[in-house]
């Protein structure tokens, strides 16, 4: 018997970000309320996220700095967050990441952490649905891919 071939699935497609991002849930309850929600606050994260550090939104607040970095000893703790996060990819990369010296959409270079951004939303995102036992998970915002399977299944 292939378990995984009896189990309920469900997904949702949301534009966020700019771009298509997609929930698939594998699981006994997907198609409950109780999920739906749960599903929502994932949408809903990201677009808070993309609220705040969209450079092509003039109003978010990576838009109102119009490309300068972020003071960290200023910024709200997930502004902060992002901005130690640059830093630590800059150094780990040797450089080859650095959110300092990137193409923005206003023209020039400046501060851009999307680079990050999308994949550390993703991570953050995807704690609204992590505790649910007996679900598999595919999370997909532009190729930025979170994956698990429930423990003894295969993905």
């Amino acid at each position: 018997m292939n378990l995984t071939a009896e189990l309920d699935r469900r997904a949702w497609v949301v534009q966020v970000m700019g771009l298509p991002v997609s929930v698939h849930l594998r699981g006994p309850r997907v198609r409950t309320d109780p999920v739906a929600e749960r599903v929502e606050r994932v949408f809903a994260e990201l677009r808070e996220v993309d609220a705040v550090f969209s450079t092509y939104r003039l109003e978010s607040v990576l838009g109102r700095l119009g490309g300068r970095r972020p003071d960290p000893a200023t910024a709200e703790p997930l502004v902060r967050e992002v901005v130690e996060l640059c830093e630590l990819a800059r150094l780990r990369t040797d450089g080859w990441f650095d959110a300092d010296r990137l193409p923005l959409p206003t023209g020039g270079t400046g501060f851009d952490p999307s680079g990050l951004v999308k994949g550390w939303a993703v991570e953050r995102a995807a704690r609204w649905l992590a505790d649910l036992p007996d679900h598999d998970l595919c999370l997909n915002a532009g190729g930025d891919v979170l994956l698990w399977a429930a423990p003894g299944r295969p993905t």
